[in-house]
């Protein structure tokens, strides 16, 4: 096969096999899709969220609403516009996120464990690449004000939504911070943040 072809290949049998560890968490692709849109970016307007998710907004509105049942996500009205529905996450949704994200990683570092340095360098090259090359297809966003009382990170620092699903800490802003740094907008690919000095994610 050529080269593209086996990552394609590899990428899809990865995604399988990350499919099936959030199943075992009881985990529908749906469910595990928007704990994650939640956990990195923030609160999301429900009609964000289906966007983000490429269904409509009826289809994501019930599954909000079966997963706020769940005990998963909360739901809220938008200070700035009441027509409008704030989703987030609960601290049990948040500690599932964590936990489906956590045992996908360890299952990465198993799987290239017997890799060499060099090997692992240009794996994370060629990852990055496709990085850059997902999120330009993209819409940018700039980053928006919390419009809600402000949800605490993971960290417990207050948090807003930036591009592409990204988090933002209040205050930290750019590469230097300081004031009205939560303006400045947050580039998409891991690759370009470490490159300009961003903060790692």
């Amino acid at each position: 096969m050529r080269p593209a072809e086996e990552l394609f290949s590899a990428i899809q049998h990865a995604a399988l096999r990350f499919r099936s560890l959030d199943n075992e968490l009881g985990l529908s692709p749906a469910r595990g899709s928007i704990l994650a849109t939640l956990r990195t970016g923030g609160p999301r307007r429900v009609s964000e969220l289906a966007r983000d998710q490429g269904v409509a907004q009826p289809t994501i509105t019930k599954l909000v609403i079966a997963m706020e049942e769940e005990g998963l996500v909360t739901r809220r009205s938008d200070p700035s516009d009441r027509r409008g529905i704030i989703v987030d996450l609960t601290e049990t949704g948040r500690t599932l996120a964590r936990s489906s994200r956590a045992r996908k990683i360890e299952w990465v570092a198993a799987a290239v464990s017997g890799a060499d340095e060099p090997e692992l360098e240009g794996a994370v090259a060629v990852a990055c690449r496709l990085e850059e090359a997902a999120c330009a297809t993209r819409p940018s966003r700039r980053v928006r004000a919390a419009t809600a009382p402000t949800p605490a990170g993971e960290g417990g620092e207050a948090v807003t939504a930036g591009e592409g699903g990204e988090a933002v800490t209040a205050g930290e802003g750019g590469p230097g911070g300081g004031p009205g740094a939560a303006e400045a907008q947050y580039p998409r690919s891991r690759s370009t943040r470490l490159r300009s000095g961003w903060p790692a994610r």
